[in-house]
């Protein structure tokens, strides 16, 4: 049976609109390399057993309830997609945004759950790449600026018919930029290109008005079909966590021995925090200083995805997500280490912090002068991402398990 998790942060993010910040950030170059082996080197301390195995459990608790607000975002989605297509408008085009913006920021909530061969990354049904790939070569679903009459909305040709199963074919098809499902999709249909670097992009609603060529109402079903596979994909991530289910992810997890679920866990951690954040999502962008490498290109919501990656992180490192609130990572850490269980407290804190304080928007900060007060910002952001990382390398470490984070 599902278990209860009261009022959740799903809830708290429908009562209120979100307020866009984005990114500014300095042009520094990162070469980050992170390798996590399956090295334990010493037995865990026997006399910790029952607080570690508290602190895994209470991890997967947290797993499933974050998916569990995920299918509820993408559900709330899909419904306001269908009322939007339905009655194309200014307001029911900002109130899809808004619902995709809700959805998103959970999402990136659950990332922390990645890099470790989990159900969203494994290597035979893992949905990672069809829920979150970027960055995405727009002309290949639609019209853009210098192709007006392009992509899959009017290659009425090569696919006559659209259907979700179309879309998952085509998905990465010739190209990995060949993205044809996913957040990053919809984002497009939703917001357009964006040709401002102060504002996101601006698709006009009446894109989905009947012109009578067809094109409007083939962008609808696209976007439809889009919604529904998110959250078929989400409801998949949900059941592989669900607890006391025989045999689902969840259930083989739990039968891990402790080292192994604690390398798991720190592991999707660390990449998250230091390849990801720091790496490819922060430096690669500035260092490019190309906006198609901002990972929310059309809507200019990047930093809202990385500060709830760094909540995300910060999540599991407390063990407390809504009304969760358990043994976690960090109450083991203090047993075992209670001075690095604090430097880690403060470095995860200080990401989440100076994250929140970068103003944006992103492709405004890819352009500014290496001197720029928001360059600095940001990239005491990516040296505390920097910093995160290596701590909780040392908290592995500290139950046994070896994770190597370096950052030249």
């Amino acid at each position: 049976m599902p278990v209860s998790i009261g009022p959740s942060p799903f809830a708290k993010l429908q009562s209120r609109a979100l307020v866009s910040r984005i990114l500014l950030i300095t042009a520094v170059t990162l070469n980050s390399t992170a390798s996590f082996g399956q090295n334990t080197n010493e037995s865990f301390p026997r006399n910790l057993e029952p607080l570690a195995i508290s602190a895994t459990q209470n991890y997967s608790r947290i797993v499933f309830a974050s998916y569990s607000d995920l299918v509820k975002s993408t559900e709330a989605l899909k419904t306001s997609i269908a009322t939007f297509v339905a009655q194309p408008s200014f307001v029911t085009l900002e109130h899809a945004k808004l619902s995709w913006k809700i959805s998103r920021n959970i999402y990136s909530q659950t990332e922390v759950f990645r890099f470790y061969g989990g159900p969203i990354d494994d290597a035979k049904t893992g949905v990672e790449g069809l829920m979150n790939a970027w960055p995405i070569d727009e002309s290949y679903l639609d019209r853009v600026k210098d192709a007006p009459n392009g992509g899959l909305v009017f290659d009425l040709k090569t696919n006559p018919e659209v259907s979700k199963g179309t879309l998952l074919e085509l998905n990465e098809k010739g190209g990995e930029k060949n993205v044809s499902t996913g957040y990053h999709a919809i984002e497009f249909f939703l917001w357009g290109q964006d040709f401002n670097r102060r504002a996101p992009g601006n698709r006009p609603h009446t894109d989905y008005l009947d012109d009578g060529k067809n094109q409007a109402t083939r962008r609808a079903k696209v976007l439809v079909y889009l919604t529904e596979i998110l959250a078929e994909h989400s409801i998949q991530l949900q059941k592989a966590w669900e607890p006391n289910i025989k045999g689902n992810y969840a259930a083989l997890f739990e039968a891990l021995p402790i080292q192994e679920k604690i390398h798991k866990i720190t592991s999707g951690m660390a990449m998250l925090s230091m390849d990801e954040m720091a790496g490819e999502r922060m430096t690669v962008a500035l260092t490019k200083k190309d906006p198609e490498n901002e990972q929310n290109c059309f809507s200019d919501y990047s930093l809202e995805d990385l500060v709830s990656n760094a909540q995300g992180i910060q999540n599991v490192w407390t063990g407390e997500y809504g009304t969760i609130k358990g043994e976690s990572l960090k109450t083991l850490t203090e047993k075992l280490n209670p001075k690095l269980a604090a430097e880690t407290t403060k470095a995860i804190a200080a990401s989440v912090q100076s994250l929140a304080l970068i103003p944006g928007p992103f492709d405004a900060v890819i352009r500014s002068p290496a001197f720029a007060k928001e360059r600095k910002l940001a990239n005491t952001s990516i040296l505390n991402l920097e910093l995160q990382a290596k701590k909780i390398a040392g908290v592995a470490q500290a139950v046994g398990v070896k994770i190597n984070v370096q950052a030249d």
